[in-house]
């Protein structure tokens, strides 16, 4: 994402003055005046965390299931059930994609962060679960 925004950012240029929610953390007219340095710093913080959040689901999968394509299917279903689980109940904190979209979006800095940490969470349930079933195998 890095190498995308910083190859990107040489070619774009600022069309809209408020991107959105995110901006809140940083003080007024940051974005107008310093776009490519908030959608790498957008990369560093929300981007870089919910990757990390996924692959750590990920991981924790494969302690349980033997199979990639296991692995792949369930973390799809897994964002998908649990993004429209959010729609139908009005929860928006379980949400992935809300991570994704954050430039764009109504919702606060603190407030994207709320479904990486959702998943988070439910990554340590996965891997607790998953390394207790390693110890009855061994």
């Amino acid at each position: 994402f890095t190498l995308f925004y910083s190859i990107g950012g040489l070619f774009v240029h600022r069309s809209i003055e408020d991107i959105g929610g995110f901006a809140s953390l940083f003080p007024t007219d940051f974005y107008p005046n310093h776009p490519y340095l908030f959608f790498i710093i957008m990369v560093w913080t929300i981007y870089f965390a919910s990757s990390f959040v996924l692959s750590f689901i990920s991981s924790s999968i494969i302690l349980i299931v033997e199979n990639e394509y296991t692995v792949l299917a369930s973390i799809l279903f897994l964002c998908m059930g649990l993004s429209l689980l959010s729609n139908v109940v009005n929860i928006p904190y379980l949400n992935i994609y809300d991570a994704y979209v954050a430039f764009n979006t109504t919702n606060q800095t603190h407030e994207t962060f709320y479904p990486v940490i959702a998943f988070f969470m439910i990554g340590v349930g996965i891997f607790i679960y998953g390394k207790n079933k390693l110890k009855k195998y061994y």
